[in-house]
């Protein structure tokens, strides 16, 4: 019968390992000198945890109501995590599998996992804590002016994008120009009426947008009321 070869010693002396075990030992004794550990220091610790525990026992269950909401919640958030994590990890996970997608499907969706294993749990629930902040808290102050401003910036726009067309960057500017430089008069008169055009629109749209997230009209209120306006406006006139 032959003879059965011995098992390998998972924990094969070496050289090698001799020396990494020395040199964490080094490194212990460095690192408790940095830190000025000491007997006394250890002894005060340990009464300070001792004490911590005493304060820990008997548990107290009196504010029970408070205990099951936040439970509560904290199920709650762990159930649309983990439902909102399996819908997104489903095809995720089948677009990184290189196995089955080409690779320009797998190298981001692999850099989409990356990413989300990058972030700690806390540095995400910071953000969202800041972003609810920033939209009910913040945004709400500022958000006239905000949609104010916007609107302002779109009409200056409308009526600055000319002034760069004519300069070279393109658009009804250039065309503009080439019709003066070619003395196309009645072409020139066409373009300006254009442009008035779509300035006018541009004022309209602002002022229906600033309506609607200002003072939360809907379409058919703007309407009625510029109906009314244009019934009322001969009788001031007279």
């Amino acid at each position: 019968m032959p003879a059965q070869a011995a098992p390998a010693d998972p924990f094969a002396r070496g050289v090698w390992p001799r020396v990494a075990a020395l040199l964490l030992v080094v490194y212990i004794v460095y690192a408790c000198a940095q830190m000025e550990i000491s007997w006394a220091r250890v002894a005060t610790g340990l009464e300070n945890a001792a004490h911590f525990f005493s304060r820990l026992f008997p548990p107290n269950f009196s504010r029970w109501e408070l205990l099951v909401k936040g439970l509560a919640e904290s199920l709650q958030i762990a159930v649309l995590a983990s439902t909102l994590g399996i819908v997104l990890a489903l095809p995720i996970g089948l677009a990184a599998a290189r196995n089955l997608m080409p690779a320009w499907a797998t190298w981001p969706a692999r850099f989409v996992v990356v990413a989300c294993r990058s972030f700690h749990p806390v540095i995400v629930a910071i953000l969202f804590v800041i972003g609810s902040v920033l939209a009910f808290g913040v945004l709400p102050q500022v958000f006239s002016r905000f949609i104010g401003f916007a609107t302002y910036q779109l009409d200056s726009n409308l009526r600055n994008s000319t002034m760069v067309g004519i300069v070279g960057a393109g658009g009804i500017g250039g065309t503009l120009f080439a019709a003066f430089q070619r003395f196309d008069y009645d072409y020139v008169c066409a373009i300006l009426i254009s442009i008035i055009s779509v300035i006018m629109a541009g004022e309209l749209l602002a002022t229906a947008v600033r309506k609607i997230f200002i003072e939360n009209l809907t379409l058919r209120q703007i309407f009625r009321r510029g109906s009314a306006s244009v019934r009322v406006q001969p009788l001031e006139d007279d």
